[in-house]
């Protein structure tokens, strides 16, 4: 993680902070210092692999525990809606809730670039779109569970049945979730070109 990003990271946890104290504000939203905790999971769990390439059990482990928090990356954007419940300090919470989103949008794509290198190390032929495309529909699709079914990362291995059951739910009656799939299919589309879009940090890669 970079020196640039430890800065603007402790000035979004400033603002989460001193929101209290704000002139003309009510209310906290220290929920986000916790929200940006687990989006920031997987970039450690992403640098992590690279101290596991002697141990392939090790590796895989680790990359299943990344992807299991990778969506907590991206679903902090999905913050906002608490815009609409801002008591008495629009433009402060506005500026918070976007900082926070961008947090989320660097974690995202700086553990997604450090897994795709990872990945292209043992299957140097598969093109990396393909995981991206892969991995950020799939982040998409934890976003979807955690927004709106309100699961979270550590339900696979605390409440596992109800978790499955709703993912095969989508899945077996697709067209009776229309709503559902069109959130997911708009959610993998913004990540997918926003990545496009969003300028590479070779630091990440070397560190």
């Amino acid at each position: 993680m970079s020196r640039r990003f430890i800065i603007y990271l402790a000035f979004v946890l400033s603002l989460c902070i001193l929101r209290p104290l704000a002139p003309n504000a009510t209310g906290s939203y220290y929920f986000l210092i916790w929200n940006l905790f687990l989006a920031g999971l997987p970039l450690f769990f992403a640098l992590f692999l690279k101290r596991l390439r002697a141990s392939p059990q090790k590796w895989y482990l680790g990359l299943m525990l990344w992807l299991l928090f990778f969506p907590n990356a991206p679903y902090i954007i999905t913050d906002l809606v608490h815009l609409n419940h801002s008591a008495g300090f629009h433009w402060y919470d506005s500026l918070l809730f976007f900082a926070a989103g961008v947090a989320g949008l660097k974690f995202t794509f700086d553990s997604l670039a450090i897994v795709i290198e990872e990945l292209k190390l043992g299957m140097p032929r598969v093109p990396s779109q393909f995981w991206r495309l892969g991995f950020l529909g799939l982040a998409a699709f934890g976003v979807y569970l955690g927004r709106y079914l309100r699961f979270n990362s550590w339900d696979i291995v605390q409440s596992p049945y109800p978790l499955l059951k709703a993912c095969y739910e989508l899945v077996r009656h697709p067209l009776a979730h229309q709503q559902e799939w069109f959130m997911i299919g708009v959610y993998s589309i913004f990540l997918l070109t926003l990545q496009q879009i969003w300028p590479s940090d070779k630091e990440v890669l070397r560190s």
